[in-house]
């Protein structure tokens, strides 16, 4: 196994208790990076889920009518 460099550092600082007021402004921080988490969360499942899905419908039904309006003007045509 590789040695992180990163890791051995991270592993060298010292274990000290936070005050109250440090570990306040650590979960202040930590609840709104969450909460920014959250909403960019939605934020992509609407741009990759919503927008193809609604944009997939809008081609489908503009298919559906060019299909029908084809047949109205072609076949209505050659039945005469």
């Amino acid at each position: 196994m590789t040695r992180d460099p990163v890791d051995e550092r991270l592993a060298e600082l010292p274990d000290r208790a936070l005050d109250p007021k440090t570990s306040a402004r650590v979960r202040a921080a930590g609840r709104a990076a969450f909460v920014e988490t959250r909403r960019a969360r939605w934020q992509r499942l609407t741009a990759t889920v919503a927008l193809p899905a609604f944009l997939m419908t809008c081609a489908a039904a503009y298919g559906v009518q060019a299909t029908v309006q084809l047949r109205d003007v072609y076949v209505a045509s050659a039945a005469r």
